[in-house]
């Protein structure tokens, strides 16, 4: 477990060849989960999927979430709740509003059923220990929101951002600012949606995900440097004024060095 682990922190880091593989000379991925399944091992099984499920949603690979979720769900549903089953539902479900649009109404209709049994489930979970989950709540009921077309996503955002900030969560941070942004990217609004993926590249490359940070960069830069007038605008209206930020709460002098780089 401990391989697998650094092995997924390598991938985040930058320093392997393949951030979506687990395998490695030290980890044997299809060895290892044949293992745990023969053995019955719900644990390492538990610590196989959070990471492959992570490193899935991260790196784009929804449709691979989905798929892996046949096997994850009947292991979760016969062991405890623990931190490890939280994450992997939360992964889960923003693998599930990412690919919604790809898919046809039928299975549309299958992931708006999984997203509510898993919105109730952390819904339970932010009442229980809110400075933990509340922010994972609020984002996974703004994509819920985003998907459905409903006008509160743009307000349970903030809340996800807001919460994930002052309770430390700097990864679910970056994926809260990541988020925004595409909603924003979907409904047309060019700036916006640079806006909170310039400081979700911040946020990854603070956290250390380097990987993920440049993934980002090479999906994006064309958008972030169409807008880096307007963002730059945007910075020096601050820099002028009595206010220290957006009313999203937007650090831009991150965001700005987040792009110089592009």
């Amino acid at each position: 477990i401990q391989s697998l682990h650094w092995q997924t922190v390598k991938n985040l880091l930058g320093i392997s060849s393949d951030p979506n593989t687990l395998d490695t000379y030290f980890f044997n991925e299809t060895e290892t989960l044949a293992k745990y399944k023969s053995e019955q091992n719900s644990n390492g099984l538990l610590q196989y999927y959070v990471d492959k499920v992570m490193l899935g949603y991260l790196y784009g690979n929804y449709k691979s979430v989905v798929d892996l979720s046949k096997e994850f769900i009947p292991v979760m549903e016969n062991s405890l709740e623990t931190i490890i089953t939280v994450l992997i539902t939360f992964y889960y479900s923003l693998s599930l509003t990412a690919d919604f649009n790809n898919r046809d109404k039928k299975t549309q209709k299958k992931y708006l059923k999984d997203l509510s049994i898993n919105l109730k489930r952390a819904e339970k979970w932010a009442k229980a220990a809110p400075m933990n989950f509340s922010h994972k709540y609020h984002l996974l009921k703004a994509e819920w929101c985003k998907i459905k077309k409903e006008p509160a996503a743009v307000d349970h955002y903030r809340r996800a951002l807001r919460l994930a900030e002052t309770n430390g969560y700097l990864n679910e941070l970056a994926i809260a600012n990541e988020c925004f942004g595409a909603y924003w990217q979907e409904i047309g609004d060019k700036k916006m949606s640079a806006l909170f993926f310039a400081e979700s590249i911040s946020f990854y490359k603070r956290w250390g995900a380097e990987s993920k940070a440049q993934s980002m960069i090479g999906k994006w830069s064309p958008l972030l440097n169409q807008q880096k007038p307007a963002l730059t605008e945007q910075n020096d209206y601050i820099d002028k004024t009595t206010e220290s930020s957006s009313p999203f709460n937007l650090d831009f002098h991150s965001i700005l060095e987040a792009i110089r780089v592009i």
